[in-house]
């Protein structure tokens, strides 16, 4: 690694010419000279120098009352000490004094470029762990953002899939779609009978009237997406960027994607930059197609919602028929529980969440690899260590959460085979307490089935989805209390019962605790509890919560036999 800026300070020019010609420049240094102790020092102190060259023999001030002075100041630039005069006393001084080499006149240039090399050793490691650090927090950072991002879009999703108000829903998803993509402006259009776009709702938009804003079916970007039913992404390259939405109406950025409702569009969403050259990213996209999802379904709910209330008259038959419509789209809402079936809402926030971990594990692993080499190069470093270790830390939380988006997207691997109960819980207990998540005011009382009969399944599943569930009773406790974990046998079926004395859980929160990033008053739920539901349900288990405010929660999980 060269690019560091080294400081020559020596009283002959010709040592100095020697230095720079031959040696550093042409190792891709940068170099300062100074032609005495006193010069050397006042840019040591004035300027960014990574290492110091200095004589040891120079007017005003030699290079050991150069090295003291440093010492002084508190500068911790290594120092390379240079003398033709040197002695075994001389050598230990300059050591004392901080000096990392001392190199007799005259000197090769591979001598050199060897005590450079082994002076900067600690700098280069320094540098290294700094930039570990920097690209471990960015990676941090952008791992935060993007889970925002989609706890966002699951609650949006929620808010706009309970609306039957059309025009309500409408706004909702401009304001969603503006917070979202970040953009100026927002807009949502549907098709008219004549495959006309219409403006229904908006956010950001001036001086334009929704109601009268109306691009032909054969005009423009907006029509294409609804002809070719994909999306685009315009603009952000250049100031001079200008695009066509309609006559008289011209755009810097763009994304327009299509609603789609079996298979058919129905209209578009689109966000656009009208002042800014700020562009759009291909995330953009994926999370609006995401909200499209959800609002097509929504949309179209609230049409047949419509029809009801307005045609109360109809005969039984063609409003059972509109009531059955409206019934199936529903179950298109809530019935998404598959997240492999990229289809659904849901699946196409399991696909986010599984593109989120994909896009994180490889700089995850440069960085720990990385890390790992600084730690065994400079194990005698305590402080360095120190920040290498909290660095892992941080590493391993973020392999944790990636872990768990691919769980949650159903992407890990399956060994399935035959899984005994009571061996899984124990193991999720000892983790859980190595991890420290075990109050030492909680009692814990296990009562397992001697002869439980195995399960099928993946081990390693069984133990997350386990781990998550105990986790959630530990974390309900506390000020202390007691968890009971029962296994036992009844007919064809294996439970396992959890019962903690902690606060409970309110009867509007039981029924979303197994939603993804659902947060309450008092808690966020993160994705522990979904992907031991998803685990459970995955091996045709069930699971029941029944709990009361003030007494505590128990978990009753199902899973058939095994029968050899």
């Amino acid at each position: 690694m060269a690019g560091e800026t080294v400081l020559v300070v020596d009283d002959a020019e010709e040592n100095i010419k020697f230095l720079k010609e031959y040696i550093l420049k042409p190792n891709g240094y940068k170099v300062l000279t100074a032609s005495d102790g006193v010069e050397g020092l006042n840019i040591a102190l004035s300027q960014k120098v990574d290492l110091i060259i200095s004589d040891l023999v120079m007017p005003r001030m030699g290079g050991l009352e150069l090295l003291e002075s440093l010492q002084n100041a508190s500068s911790n630039v290594p120092t390379i000490l240079t003398t033709s005069y040197g002695s075994e006393k001389t050598a230990v001084k300059a050591f004392r004094l901080g000096s990392k080499d001392y190199v007799i006149k005259p000197y090769g240039v591979d001598e050199m470029l060897m005590a450079i090399d082994k002076s900067l050793a600690e700098v280069r490691l320094r540098q290294e762990r700094k930039s570990l650090m920097q690209n471990l927090m960015k990676v941090n950072k952008t791992l935060e953002h993007q889970l925002k991002e989609m706890r966002t879009l699951y609650a949006v999703g929620r808010s706009v899939t309970s609306l039957l108000d059309l025009d309500e829903l409408l706004l909702r998803i401009v304001e969603a779609t503006t917070y979202l993509s970040g953009a100026e402006q927002s807009s949502i259009m549907l098709t008219d009978e004549n495959g006309d776009l219409y403006m229904r709702a908006a956010k950001g938009i001036k001086d334009v009237k929704p109601q009268s804003f109306r691009i032909k079916a054969h005009d423009g970007i907006s029509a294409q997406v609804v002809r070719t039913g994909e999306p685009i992404i315009l603009g952000g390259y250049d100031e001079d960027d200008s695009f066509k939405v309609k006559t008289d109406y011209f755009v810097k950025a763009l994304i327009c994607v299509p609603l789609k409702f079996k298979d058919e569009v129905t209209g578009i969403l689109m966000v656009s930059n009208l002042k800014s050259t700020q562009g759009f990213k291909k995330r953009d996209i994926e999370l609006l197609a995401t909200l499209a999802h959800y609002s097509s379904i929504a949309i179209e709910n609230a049409r047949l919602h419509a029809q009801i209330d307005q045609q109360p008259t109809q005969n039984d038959v063609q409003h059972d028929e509109v009531k059955k419509n409206v019934q199936i789209t529903s179950e298109q809402i809530s019935g998404s529980q598959t997240l492999s079936e990229i289809t659904t809402p849901f699946a196409t926030l399991g696909h986010l969440a599984a593109g989120v971990a994909h896009e994180l594990i490889n700089p995850i692993k440069t960085i720990h690899a990385k890390t790992k080499t600084v730690s065994e190069q400079f194990t005698n470093d305590a402080d360095l260590l120190k920040h290498t270790n909290e660095i892992e830390c941080e590493i391993a939380k973020c392999q944790r959460i990636i872990k768990s988006l691919l769980d949650f997207a159903g992407e890990t691997h399956h060994d399935k085979r035959p899984v005994k109960l009571d061996k899984v819980l124990n193991k999720a207990m000892n983790q859980l307490s190595k991890d420290k998540k075990i109050n030492r005011q909680i009692e814990i009382i296990r009562g397992y089935a001697p002869k439980l009969k195995s399960v099928m399944g993946d081990q390693n599943q069984f133990f997350q989805a386990f781990y998550y569930i105990l986790q959630h009773s530990l974390d309900s406790m506390s000020t202390g209390g007691t968890l009971r974990v029962i296994t036992r046998s009844i007919g064809h079926e294996a439970q396992v019962i959890i019962t903690d004395t902690g606060e409970g859980i309110s009867n509007n929160e039981i029924y979303h605790i197994f939603d993804p990033f659902y947060k309450s008053a008092k808690h966020n739920y993160g994705l522990g509890l979904s992907i031991a539901y998803g685990v459970i349900e995955r091996y045709n288990g069930t699971i029941e919560v029944d709990s009361k405010l003030g007494s505590g929660t128990t978990f009753t999980i199902r899973f058939p036999i095994w029968e050899e």
